[in-house]
């Protein structure tokens, strides 16, 4: 007797990032300041299926929205102006799960996505002589991955055991000069 339950949603944010930077201890050396905004949307939907007493399969998938407007960069020297950005994406995810006693085994494929913020695409950080840049030209980063593991429960004693592999494309990271 198979059974199915039917999970759905829609997460929205958006982001504004102004900002001043000033020379330590207040010292005004030169106006520099970055400003952005960003809109994000998404809706997702999972179905959970078990068409036999042991087995349990979970099918999702999540679109994704994201746009960047308005970045811009100023000081002395002038404005620079950014070009808007927007990607929308679907990251799909199936795990199967099979119970053996007081253990199951399990498994899952899936894709992931995530855009870069207006502080690595726009913010000039620097602290203990360390300078970090920004990239205005970022492009989301997307992961694809798989797992599989072993779960199991003996009274008082429970545990999982886990491997994973992702391959992430366009990585965003921060990396100090």
């Amino acid at each position: 007797h198979p059974a199915a339950v039917v999970r759905r949603g829609r997460p929205a944010r958006r982001g504004d990032r102004h900002a001043r930077h000033l020379q330590p201890r207040g010292a005004l050396v030169a106006v520099r300041g970055n400003a952005g905004a960003q809109d994000f949307g998404g809706a997702f939907a999972q179905v959970s299926w078990a068409p036999a007493e042991r087995l349990e399969v979970l099918v999702s998938a999540r679109a994704d929205y994201w746009k960047n407007t308005a970045g811009r960069e100023f000081g002395p020297e002038g404005t620079t102006h950014h070009a808007e950005k927007t990607k929308t994406v679907v990251d799909p995810r199936i795990s199967v799960r099979y119970a053996l006693g007081r253990a199951a085994v399990r498994a899952a494929v899936y894709t992931a996505f995530k855009a870069p913020g207006l502080r690595d695409l726009y913010r000039t950080t620097q602290f203990a002589g360390l300078v970090i840049l920004p990239n205005p030209d970022l492009d989301p980063e997307t992961l694809t991955g798989m797992e599989a593991g072993v779960d199991f429960n003996a009274g008082r004693v429970s545990g999982q055991v886990n491997v994973f592999r992702n391959e992430i494309d366009d990585l965003i990271t921060r990396i100090p000069l």
